[in-house]
């Protein structure tokens, strides 16, 4: 099949370092893959900014982009291909979110015990203590579900899928 791409997608990790694309068209239950390069006629990337600048987005933009026979991968059972990677990037956002997390916490009690107030250390005032505990309570059980998810989704458990998506939603809130 040959046609033309339009429209754009948001939030592409790196996409402006990227050198080409894996792209999904078509039907949810039969789609097609094809691979772009970044420098197909049409194609072009935009930056965006965001609150996070440790992590560089950008906004593919498909503006008449020929796809075809010579841009076309053979995926067999590509829906399930597809949806095992979805499954794969929401356990690896939620592993993001959950060092995310873990690391914010290490900082805010390093800062808690190092800030000094009224002549001592907040960290040894029983409201940030509280503060600090009740953060370490909502991280720790992502770890937990972290670890399963992971395994369920390696060894293709029954529940892999409702596990990735129960486990990103999580990490992400707790994050």
């Amino acid at each position: 099949r040959h046609g033309k791409l339009h429209g754009s997608v948001l939030f592409v990790a790196d996409a402006m370092n990227a050198d080409a694309f894996l792209v999904q068209c078509g039907p949810a239950d039969a789609p097609e893959f094809h691979l772009l390069e970044a420098t197909a006629a049409g194609l072009r990337v935009e930056p965006l900014a965001t609150v996070d600048d440790t992590r560089r987005v950008g906004e593919v933009v498909f503006d008449g982009v020929d796809v075809g026979e010579a841009t076309r991968l053979v995926v067999h059972a590509g829906a399930a291909v597809l949806d095992r990677a979805l499954d794969a990037a929401r356990i690896a956002l939620a592993a993001d979110a959950l060092g995310a997390s873990e690391r914010s916490l290490e900082e805010a009690v390093r800062y808690a015990l190092t800030r000094e107030q009224f002549g001592r250390v907040i960290g040894s005032f029983q409201a940030v203590k509280h503060m600090c505990a009740e953060v370490y309570a909502e991280v720790e059980p992502v770890r937990s579900l972290m670890w399963y998810a992971a395994f369920a989704w390696d060894d293709a458990r029954p529940d892999a899928v409702e596990t990735a998506a129960l486990l990103k939603s999580h990490a992400t809130e707790v994050g």
